[in-house]
Order: structure tokens, then C-alpha cells, then sequence
């Protein structure tokens, strides 16, 4: 797809419409940002989650809960998966729960 995209911008440019190709060069950041963007709001939400659970003193719950569905595997699959999961680790859940838990405690 990436390819045929790159394509279509460069023989819109040849063909001297650089509008067409400008627009399809927007359109083609677009799908790849757009996902990315995503997903990153979607990790700060389940943080933010987290946390509401940690005020509300069910972060110990939370925590056993996490270490119970944990997948080892799943942290191995490198940047490009955690670049584009909607969840953060279940290890970096773990760490902010246990760190909001001694802040409240201080």
C-alpha cells in the first residue's frame, strides 16, 4: 500500500498536479498518524483509569488483578507493537499503580 501510495504522489507530481499529489501525500500521514494518535490517547486513558482506581483505594486490587492476566510474551513484542497498542504493559500499569499507592501514602 505504502508502495502504490508513493506511486501515485510521484506520477501526480510528473504529471504536474501538485495539488493531487500533495493532497494524497496528506492523506496517506494521515492513516499512518492517525492510528498512532489513537492509541496513544487510548494508553493515557487507561493510566488515567488506573489512577482513578488507586484514589479511590483499589490499587492493590488492580495491581493482583493485572499480575493475573499478565502475558510475559507480550513485552518482547517490540516498539513497533507497543507503538500501536492501546494498552500500556501490564508492567507499566503495575509500576504507576505501586508509585501512586506510596505517593498517597506519604
Amino acid at each position: 500500500m505504502l508502495a502504490g501510495l508513493a506511486v501515485a504522489v510521484v506520477r501526480a507530481l510528473d504529471q504536474g498536479r501538485p495539488v493531487t499529489g500533495g493532497v494524497l501525500a496528506f492523506v496517506g500521514l494521515a492513516a499512518l498518524l492517525c492510528p498512532l494518535a489513537d492509541a496513544a490517547i487510548s494508553r493515557r486513558s487507561e493510566f488515567a483509569a488506573d489512577r482513578f482506581a488507586a484514589d479511590h483505594g483499589l490499587a492493590i486490587q488492580l495491581v493482583a488483578a493485572l499480575q493475573a492476566m499478565d502475558d510475559p510474551g507480550r513485552a518482547a513484542d517490540g516498539w513497533s507493537w507497543r507503538l500501536r497498542a492501546s494498552h500500556p504493559t501490564s508492567e507499566l500499569r503495575i509500576r504507576a499503580l505501586l508509585a501512586a499507592t506510596q505517593a498517597s501514602r506519604a
